[in-house]
């Protein structure tokens, strides 16, 4: 999922970042629940070098229960479970064929990428 932070009302004033759901990782104590991450992405030298580096911003803290929907593409949004439930529905909706999100409203989400990625 891709995030703009919006830092004033220009547009040059934008910043692109994205947002992360982690489980397990060393710096928590519930290895269980699932944290929600947002980063803006830097030039590594914080000006316009070519090289990108994530600076972590602020996260949301457990977001194990937060409803995630899914939706057969070009279909409308089904909710199916909770972050929580995410491996069992990477397993059972294909992300070849299907996409998840959440935070739906109305006919639109935040749509995002569950990985193995480690």
């Amino acid at each position: 999922m891709k995030l703009a932070v919006h830092a004033g009302d220009d547009a040059l004033d934008l910043h692109l970042g994205s947002s992360v759901f982690t489980q397990g990782l060393d710096d928590v104590t519930n290895k269980t629940a699932f944290y929600h991450h947002y980063y803006e992405l830097k030039a590594s030298d914080g000006a316009t070098a070519p090289a990108v580096v994530d600076q972590h911003l602020f996260g949301n803290g457990d977001q194990s229960g937060l409803g995630i929907y899914y939706r057969r593409r070009e279909s409308p949004w089904k909710l199916v479970g909770k972050v929580s439930d995410i491996d069992t529905l990477r397993s059972t909706y294909g992300y070849n064929t299907h996409q998840f999100g959440y935070g739906c409203r109305l006919s639109d989400c935040y749509v995002f990428l569950a990985t193995d990625f480690c």
